[in-house]
This record gives C-alpha cells, structure tokens and sequence, in this order.
C-alpha cells in the first residue's frame, strides 16, 4: 500500500467445514481498507471463486511496461537444480525478447551460455519459441553450477545485448545460520564469553542472543543465534 500497488484482497481455503469467511472477510477489509463485499472468497482446491480471481486480475493489476524493441534484459528472481537438465533458472523479461537457441550473457559475470530450452510454467513447464515482455518463465542452457544464476542478476542477448543491467542487483552473501547453546545452563556465562571473544577476533561472523520464548528445550532460552559468511 505505501508503493502505490494494486491489492486484491483474497480469502482461500473457503470449502474447510471450519472456515469462516463473512468473518474473516470483514477483518480482511479493515486491514487494506475495502469493503467486506470487494473480498473475494476462493477453494483453490475445488476451483471455487477461481474464475472470478483471474478475471479481476487482468481487469484490475497494471499490464507490465517495458520496450519490446528494446535489446533482450530479463530479471533473474530464482533457479533449482534438476538432476536431468541442469539448472533451471526463472525469469521475467523487462524489456526486448528471448529466444531459443540464441546465446545469452549473465550481466553481473559475462559468462555465456546457449539457450537450450526456454518456456512457462503453467504450473508444469512448457517449452516455448521464446519469451516476451512482462513473460515470465523458465531458461535452461545445460549448465550444473546454480551459482552461475544468481538472484537478482540480469540476462541479456549475446548478439546486441543491453549495455547497461537492471538496477537493484548486489552480490549475494552465502550464510550459514544456527543455534548454539549449552547442554549445562551453569555454562552459558562461559559460552558467551568465548562466543563473544570469537567474534571480536574474527569479523565474518555474527551472532545475537536469542528473545526469550518457549521451547521445547530448557535451555534454548539461552542459546545463540550464529551465522557466518563468505
């Protein structure tokens, strides 16, 4: 809401024997300031409502706005593993198009790669020519190492590509998170001391003591949150 962005206010699961959706509704309403009516109640396992949602998609969110002569930029947001086809890596395409078999380059890296297969997923994957802007999709080039795919990175064509990336990208930081925390209480003052000492002699790491909660651990309430990177 403070962005200025569309919001359609939807409440699902309504075929639950427990749901309550005139109530829920109501509340729905109070949080993004709508009427009660304006909700729409949907079961997205028996398709209910389904309809009435994508209807009122298309008739009330923004069309995507980009250059469609533009040279190809696509915006990485995720990527998986497939143990068959490599990684895949999935995109939307701000400006220009992507097509298959064509060579692209990863703005942040340089690497190139050929497009083997490009598509939508709707859910399940279907190949495509290509994809346009606003498209959103899949790209695979056959490539085994998801760190070549890096969130937030731009894609764009080999052959007359964009010369400039799409804004907002920063290096990822690989962390790793955990929770430390004696078996003994009567040795937490220790713990955080050598924990406390470790972090002053070596500056990748970070770690904060954790809220006071419950637990199914006696001791968790005096544990470590810790995480460390590259």
């Amino acid at each position: 809401m403070e962005n200025d962005l569309t919001i359609i206010p939807v409440l699902n699961k309504i075929d639950l024997p427990a749901a309550q959706p005139e109530k829920f509704a109501e509340e729905l309403a109070n949080l993004v300031g709508c009427d009660p009516d304006d909700v729409l109640k949907v079961s997205a396992k028996t398709g209910l409502g389904v309809d009435a949602l994508l209807d009122r998609v298309v008739a009330e969110v923004p069309a995507p706005v980009g250059v469609k002569d533009a040279p190809a930029r696509a915006m990485i947001f995720d990527s998986v593993y497939d143990s068959y086809r490599g990684v895949v890596t999935y995109v939307r395409v701000i400006d220009g198009q992507l097509n298959k078999r064509e060579r692209i380059r990863m703005m942040s890296t340089g690497a190139t790669h050929e497009l083997l297969e490009i598509g939508t997923n709707s859910p399940e994957m279907l190949s495509a020519d290509g994809l346009g802007v606003g498209e959103v999709g899949y790209l695979i080039t056959g490539v085994k190492d998801v760190r070549q795919s890096k969130v937030g990175d731009t894609v764009t064509s080999m052959h007359k590509g964009a010369e400039e990336a799409l804004g907002g990208y920063k290096e990822p930081r690989p962390m790793v998170f955990s929770g430390l925390y004696p078996l003994d209480g009567s040795d937490y003052p220790c713990c955080a001391t050598r924990w406390t000492s470790s972090c002053s002699t070596t500056p990748p790491w970070s770690t904060s003591r954790r809220p006071p909660r419950p637990s199914v651990s006696a001791s968790a309430s005096a544990s470590w949150a810790c995480c460390t990177w590259t």
